[in-house]
């Protein structure tokens, strides 16, 4: 549970339910966020309300989080980073009228070349907020792991930008539990199919014991079909669908009905 990895008090309940809605990227970004900036004591109430609250006044924003009015935000997301404190953010910091959500962007277009060395990205892509609020701590150990493990270079993070707010901890999981998937090694799988980097690593597993099941279900209809629909072809299809993004209630669904019924299994 993504609230027990950071500490994270569940109550009121009455937010939870709609935290659940945002998912565990969106939360975790949500979370690292308000911990980028300072905020020592999470609840759900207040990572429900990151939108409404980066909109105050920074002075504003500390008194109802609870961060000291003297303490530097500037200091709290640079030392999480590891990265000398930029004098332009300082100064800048000293404005009053400057809200949290202004001068947090104002952090992350300047790591975007001088943390993440990302220049040719568009910045809509790091300022964009509808739910996703980008955590500047969390991309840049992301793209730690994209280029060291994953082999990612400017070419395909321009291509899919996206994945730069894909969880580390996740792609960690991922790259630890599986060698291959139908064949093709992990690195290679997770490449070609970037949004299986925002799927859960456990579900992958469960989706995966799919194949034992079928290496059944082959053996006895094996003699009733002319075309045999092997164990790796169903259980690639299954993770094509997760690594384009497609739901299971869609466009999968129709796809999974198209295969059982040519191919006799409406048993599964």
């Amino acid at each position: 549970m993504i609230f027990q990895k950071y500490n994270v008090n569940v109550k009121p309940l009455k937010d939870l339910q709609y935290s659940f809605m945002l998912g565990n990227c969106c939360l975790e970004h949500r979370i690292n966020v308000l911990k980028d900036i300072g905020v020592s004591n999470l609840d759900v109430s207040l990572i429900t309300r990151v939108p409404h609250l980066l909109r105050k006044q920074l002075s504003t924003f500390k008194e109802i989080t609870k961060i000291p009015a003297e303490q530097s935000i500037t200091r709290n997301i640079f030392s999480r980073l590891g990265n000398e404190i930029p004098n332009k953010l300082s100064e800048l910091e000293s404005k009053d009228k400057l809200t949290a959500k202004q001068y947090y962007q104002a952090c992350l277009l300047h790591c975007k070349t001088e943390v993440f060395e990302l220049p040719y990205l568009d910045d809509r892509i790091l300022l964009r907020s509808y739910k996703l609020w980008k955590s500047v701590s969390m991309i840049a150990e992301t793209l730690k792991i994209l280029r060291t493990d994953l082999g990612y270079d400017e070419k395909m993070i321009k291509k899919h930008a996206f994945v730069i707010t894909a969880s580390a901890d996740n792609i960690r999981l991922l790259l630890n539990s599986f060698d291959d998937i139908c064949g093709v090694p992990i690195v290679t799988f997770l490449k070609n199919y970037p949004y299986l980097l925002f799927q859960d690593a456990n579900n992958i597993k469960q989706l995966s014991r799919v194949e034992e099941v079928l290496a059944d279900l082959k053996q006895q209809y094996s003699n009733s079909t002319e075309h045999s629909f092997t164990n790796n072809q169903y259980l690639a299809l299954c993770l094509y669908m997760l690594g384009k993004g497609q739901s299971f209630h869609g466009r999968w669904h129709l796809e999974r009905q198209n295969i059982m019924r040519s191919n006799n299994l409406w048993i599964l």
